[in-house]
């Protein structure tokens, strides 16, 4: 190996190190949830099963009477959104929030105008993954964070693929685990011949995370929408009603009837507006991509102010709709979710071996992270290949800005050796 590979491999060795020991947890975390969020589709199954009705020869009251049901059993109480089910044996789900401002799913006996059971917030272990998956249980600075150590897990991949490249003959260590050339090779297997395997799909499963982020996802969203290729003109900005004043809202018997007419058969989920102008938003629940509708509709008169579809979405748009669907493990059905679960079980696998491995391997009394040589030079293509994954990451971009002002090798670099590059 020449003097130049050897300098990149070992400031990649030292980036993989750091990266996966400081942000490692997070990680962790993040597929974590990521791995509870996908039995979602189960959860609620299951909810609904515990749940269960029979109609018997019962007649199913009105919908308006079932939420007045919710609202009875949880006095000031408002409407937060509606689930319409097809199957007569499941009971309806109700949505509410309390004057403390925590929401509770109430699940309704459609036939007997009983509440059967209920599911706060504080107990909703799907909503709980999904916040501490986002970071917003500390607002938007956890949700920063959560996209750092995402854009991290990129430069893991990438740092991880160069250290695992062959550089000698032969399959032991790299599409197979050698198993007597010593523990310190064993455990270094363990860890490296999984990641190639599962690198292109952790990839991938970021990706389509990203443009739900704050940096990465603002981005992506005024781009897409400077190019005309992003959802519908006012898919996200809600339509007000006028003159609203003196007018009674529309029946949420009504709204059911607009929900069968444009929606049919799709399990969708109404969605009451939080002020007296804005629209109710009906929107499929856990569809396919293309099977996506979203209504916007007056909430006194039941005008159908807007009916976006699968169609109305731009190239970009349709991207974040399908990769949403992929990230959910929903996009094609359960071989979807169980690559899913294999890349965030895999990937909670990958940052404890690798944790692990410091553990067993480091000096005593000290971090033992890779050292570079004092003579290394920066190759031009690797400038270059940072400079784009800077551009590509911004946050990414922010952190090397970080790392070059604290750490030393990058302080040697600025120093003495920016001029041989």
């Amino acid at each position: 190996m020449n003097n130049k590979k050897n300098n990149v491999y070992y400031f990649l060795w030292r980036w993989h190190f750091y990266a996966g020991l400081f942000l490692g947890p997070l990680i962790i975390l993040l597929a974590a949830t990521g791995l509870i969020y996908l039995f979602k589709p189960q959860l609620n199954a299951s909810l609904l099963h515990k749940y269960r009705v029979m109609p018997g020869d019962s007649q199913m009251i009105s919908y308006d009477k079932q939420l007045h049901t919710a609202l009875d059993a949880y006095p000031g109480s408002t409407l937060k959104s509606f689930t319409y089910n097809h199957n007569p044996n499941e009971p309806t789900e109700i949505t509410l929030t309390q004057e403390s401002r925590q929401q509770v799913r109430v699940f309704v006996d459609p036939y007997q105008a009983e509440v059967v059971g209920a599911l706060p917030e504080s107990h909703d272990v799907m909503l709980w993954a999904k916040i501490l998956h986002s970071g917003a249980v500390a607002g938007d600075k956890g949700r920063v964070i959560m996209e750092l150590a995402g854009c991290w897990t990129i430069v893991l991949l990438i740092s991880g693929v160069y250290l695992w490249w062959p550089r000698l003959k032969g399959k032991g260590g790299v599409v197979s685990i050698r198993r007597k050339d010593g523990k310190r090779n064993f455990l270094r297997d363990l860890h490296a011949v999984p990641a190639i395997f599962l690198s292109a799909f952790v990839f991938i499963w970021i990706l389509t995370g990203l443009p739900w982020t704050i940096t990465w996802g603002g981005l992506f969203d005024k781009i897409a929408t400077a190019t005309k290729t992003n959802a519908p003109a006012g898919f996200w900005s809600p339509f007000k009603a006028e003159d609203y004043e003196g007018k009674q809202h529309i029946s949420l018997d009504k709204l059911v009837e607009i929900q069968k007419e444009y929606i049919d058969q799709i399990r969708s989920t109404i969605h009451w507006p939080w002020d007296k102008e804005s629209a109710v938003i009906i929107r499929t629940d856990m569809a396919e991509a293309q099977d996506t509708v979203y209504l916007h509709v007056d909430q006194y008169t039941g005008d159908v102010y807007a009916d976006y579809r699968w169609k109305d979405f731009g190239l970009l748009g349709k991207y974040v709709s399908v990769g949403v669907g992929f990230h959910e493990g929903r996009l094609f059905g359960w071989p979807n979710q169980v690559l899913g679960i294999v890349v965030t079980v895999g990937v909670i696998w990958l940052t404890g071996t690798g944790i692990f491995m410091w553990w067993k391997r480091r000096p005593k009394g000290k971090l033992g992270a890779p050292t570079v040589p004092e003579n290394f030079v920066f190759h031009k293509w690797f400038l270059v290949f940072l400079g784009a994954l800077c551009i590509f990451l911004p946050l990414f971009g922010a952190s090397v800005v970080v790392l070059w002002i604290l750490d030393p090798i990058f302080l040697y670099w600025k120093t003495k050796f920016l001029n041989n590059v």
